[in-house]
């Protein structure tokens, strides 16, 4: 085993060792001992993932006190090419959490993206039908964690950020509880059965929750694998204004007028009722 395996085995035991199922987080913080706590799964998978990719653009035989803010720096710096602001700003708090959990600092100064939220966002975003059924298809053929929370998108419709915080499963639905607060229901369909009975779903189920990859693995995933089918790119959300879409148009096929699906899907997408301008904005490009 390389040094540099080791490094990166020793960030991952610090972090694992910073996890324990049901710590009190309130009381830990009213304690002053909090810092340095891992308190959910998907925290923990987001942290393991940014240590993979972090490792990967050390030294090799880098040792854990050999790490300097100027290895952090160079690791930022480097992603804030090609991520957006929102993103850059998550991998340095997540580098600052590991660096607690294994007792070095791995804080760093403000780094800023070059990368500019896109100016194109919005219903007009949504991704074709065409160009998703080839990425379900290439999911399918080709299981991953990844693979497996795009394939379960396209049955439920959610941010990619809520699957992180554990979806529940009951024997006839799915409870997924949103970055807002909120909470979702789906009930279990034939076809979402299938995605829950693979192998590539059950390596992510801890008791009767499963925990997605972190978002911007998903992300990643995404980018390369319509790089590879020659698709153009679109984000895991432009999937989520995709599902937006085939739901207005099924709630409208079935009768419902304008306004009642408006405030439907607004509500299935856990956005509430009577939010239509929002929704024309950046949902449904199709409103007939």
């Amino acid at each position: 085993m390389s040094k540099k395996k080791n490094l990166r085995h020793v960030l991952r035991s610090a972090v694992m060792n910073s996890f324990r199922e049901n710590m009190d987080k309130k009381d830990l913080k009213r304690k002053g001992e909090a810092e340095g706590k891992i308190f959910s799964h998907g925290s923990k998978y987001a942290l393991l993932d940014r240590i993979n990719d972090f490792c990967k653009t050390l030294p090799a035989g880098m040792k854990l006190e050999d790490i300097e803010k100027s290895h952090v720096l160079a690791y930022l710096d480097y992603k804030a090419k090609t991520c957006t602001q929102k993103t850059v700003d998550e991998y340095r708090s997540e580098l600052k959490r590991i660096g607690l959990c294994a007792g070095v600092d791995l804080s760093c100064g403000y780094v800023v993206a070059n990368k500019k939220e896109s100016e194109h966002r919005g219903a007009q975003a949504v991704i074709s039908k065409e160009d998703f059924s080839q990425i379900l298809e290439y999911c399918k053929e080709h299981p991953s964690g990844s693979a497996t929370a795009i394939l379960l998108e396209a049955e439920i419709g959610v941010r990619v950020s809520d699957a992180v915080y554990g979806i529940h499963l009951t024997p006839s639905e799915l409870h997924i509880r949103a970055k807002n607060g909120k909470w979702m229901t789906r009930p279990i369909t034939p076809e979402i059965r299938r995605i829950i009975d693979s192998e590539a779903f059950k390596t992510r189920l801890v008791g009767d929750k499963w925990y997605g990859p972190k978002d911007g693995s998903v992300n990643k995933y995404l980018r390369r694998l319509q790089e590879k089918l020659g698709l153009e790119y679109h984000s895991f959300h432009d999937i989520r204004r995709r599902i937006a879409q085939d739901k207005y148009d099924e709630l409208r096929n079935s009768g419902l007028s304008r306004t009642e699906t408006l405030s439907k899907v607004s509500i299935w997408l856990n956005h509430g009722p009577n939010r239509e301008k929002m929704l024309l904005k950046s949902y449904i490009a199709n409103a007939w």
